[in-house]
């Protein structure tokens, strides 16, 4: 049975921001999960994206269009205004695309069958687009994750056209770029690297995101990557490791040490912020930056407490010692790991939950001795959660979760055998059969449920 063929973006560029959405929102249920939700707010590129995708379960009964150039997307023009003929295509293509597409189309509805022998123009459709497989290596993982993404891009500055020579052409570095941000692969403060055409043994960084700039804003090392036999291979790790952190912070303590050697300075140091992320930087190397979290304390706390930028208060000085302490911990390796990844198995998101718990042990309502402050000082929960970079809602997310598997888990008081195997379980990752841990969220339900249980007993 015909399932009908993908949309083709020329289509879909000929149709209003309004008219792509009814089209995407009749079928609701196949909307992709890794776009984002749906709604008015949802961008024309991600619309494109998603129902062009020939990997997705959007599809058309219509004839292909006859003119397969893809029209620029006119700006400006009433909001909300359709004209009769964007109109009528998507209320046709609405009414063409079948009930219960599958989410991959059979092999007879592919409008890019794959022969056997080699093209060495590679896959194209009318557009010049070219299908690409992108081969992810995720080093953040551990063992390292293979992840592969299909995607349509325009190839540039073919080459090797020989019989004998795969296919090798350049795309855009700024596209792939794009394309694993939407499949939420990639974010945060990651580095990107990629085989260096001349020597495939080596990788060379494209990509280092150290500031909270969005990817597609921060400036590419370069501007093309190669493609062979239509793969780009990307390695994913994070742009600052646990070791390069513990040195930033061995750096910072350092270079206050020598600059209490000198009162004069140290006077000046310790009441001017300027001056004090001035030596922090000269810390750190060219190619060594601040933790952004351990940098935006600083500002975060003066807009809280309304200090003046000439002076660095008491609880300032407190929040930044904390940082250091907390960033020095043993644990704090796994849990800068884990922070953004929703492919943790059950044991490391336990240890990430407990590292969180005993943190609030040792330091919270507790009054701690500060160098460079007279009297102690209590450190408060804002300031906890503030040091490790996550929102108030999070942290007592995490207490709550930790205080669930110290009662349930091994040596706690209502030791259940049920909840520890839950807890120790690990799942082996099957992308191709869509088998992935079951993440924080399921494994917390798992918990109040059994706690709900026993309370009911």
């Amino acid at each position: 049975m015909d399932q009908g063929r993908p949309y083709q973006l020329s289509e879909l560029r000929s149709m209003d921001r309004k008219s792509l959405f009814e089209l995407a929102n009749s079928h609701r249920h196949l909307w992709p999960a890794n776009a984002g939700p749906l709604n008015t707010k949802t961008t024309v590129a991600t619309m494109e994206q998603a129902l062009a995708d020939r990997n997705g379960g959007y599809r058309t009964m219509a004839p292909l269009p006859a003119n397969t150039t893809a029209p620029k997307r006119r700006r400006g023009g009433r909001k909300g205004a359709i004209s009769q003929t964007n109109a009528t295509n998507a209320s046709s293509m609405m009414q063409n695309q079948p009930r219960s597409s599958p989410a991959v189309p059979e092999a007879s509805s592919n409008p890019f069958p794959i022969t056997s022998g080699t093209n060495h123009e590679g896959v194209s459709n009318a557009l010049g687009e070219t299908l690409i497989t992108i081969h992810v290596i995720d080093k953040r993982e551990d063992p390292p994750a293979e992840i592969a993404v299909d995607t349509l891009v325009q190839k540039k500055f073919i080459s090797h056209e020989g019989s004998t020579v795969p296919p090798t052409f350049k795309v855009k570095a700024s596209e792939i770029v794009r394309v694993l941000e939407l499949k939420s692969i990639i974010r945060g403060l990651i580095k990107l690297s990629t085989p260096h055409h001349r020597i495939p043994s080596a990788h060379q960084p494209f990509l280092i995101a150290r500031t909270d700039l969005p990817l597609l804003e921060t400036p590419l090392m370069v501007e093309y990557l190669t493609a062979i036999d239509n793969i780009v291979r990307v390695t994913v790790e994070y742009a600052l490791s646990p070791h390069e952190v513990n040195d930033i912070i061995s750096r910072l303590k350092r270079k206050r040490e020598e600059c209490e050697e000198c009162k004069e300075r140290s006077i000046i140091e310790s009441s001017s912020p300027d001056a004090l992320e001035a030596s922090t930087s000269m810390a750190a190397s060219a190619n060594d930056q601040v933790p952004i979290h351990i940098a935006r304390v600083r500002t975060n706390l003066r807009k809280a407490t309304g200090a003046p930028r000439a002076s660095v208060d008491d609880k300032s000085k407190a929040l930044e010692w904390l940082t250091e302490q907390v960033v020095a911990k043993e644990g704090y390796a796994l849990f800068n790991r884990l922070r953004g990844s929703d492919r943790a198995q059950n044991p490391d998101i336990v240890k990430l939950w407990l590292f969180v718990a005993e943190l609030a042990d040792e330091y919270l309502n507790k009054l701690v001795e500060i160098p460079d402050v007279s009297s102690r000082v209590k450190v408060t929960k804002k300031m906890l959660f503030q040091s490790l970079a996550i929102h108030e809602t999070s942290f007592n997310t995490i207490l709550r979760a930790a205080s669930l598997i110290r009662r349930f888990g091994e040596h706690g008081p209502d030791s259940s055998v049920e909840v520890i195997a839950r807890l120790t379980k690990v799942i082996p990752i099957d992308r191709a059969n869509s088998t992935m841990p079951e993440g924080r969220k399921k494994l917390l339900e798992f918990l109040e449920e059994h706690n709900l249980q026993h309370q009911n007993k």
